[in-house]
């Protein structure tokens, strides 16, 4: 079985939100359904519903892993983070 020997990570503002992707070049998955089976993946999948974002995952046959996201532009008083607190372990600084 292939290692992984490369990863990268993208970020882009774009008009509608923040997209992202996250690639290596390792094995990949058989079947999405086998990936998401575990936590993780299903963790940042709710994380991202949270913010009405949906996660994408893709494994071509050749192998590797994409996980692709966009996260819409919410307006401020719908920002979760804001209201509730510390978010991942991320703290608000206190106002000025």
């Amino acid at each position: 079985m292939p290692e992984r020997t490369r990863a990268s990570v993208t970020l882009a503002a774009t008009g509608e939100g923040l997209s992202f992707e996250v690639r290596d070049n390792g094995p990949g998955v058989a079947d999405a359904a086998v990936a998401a089976a575990g936590h993780g993946l299903r963790n940042m999948a709710d994380r991202l519903a949270a913010v009405g974002a949906e996660l994408r995952l893709d494994s071509p046959p050749g192998g590797g892993l994409a996980l692709r996201a966009l996260v819409p532009h919410l307006p401020v008083h719908d920002q979760p983070a804001l209201d509730r607190g510390p978010v991942m372990g991320v703290v608000p600084a206190p106002p000025p």
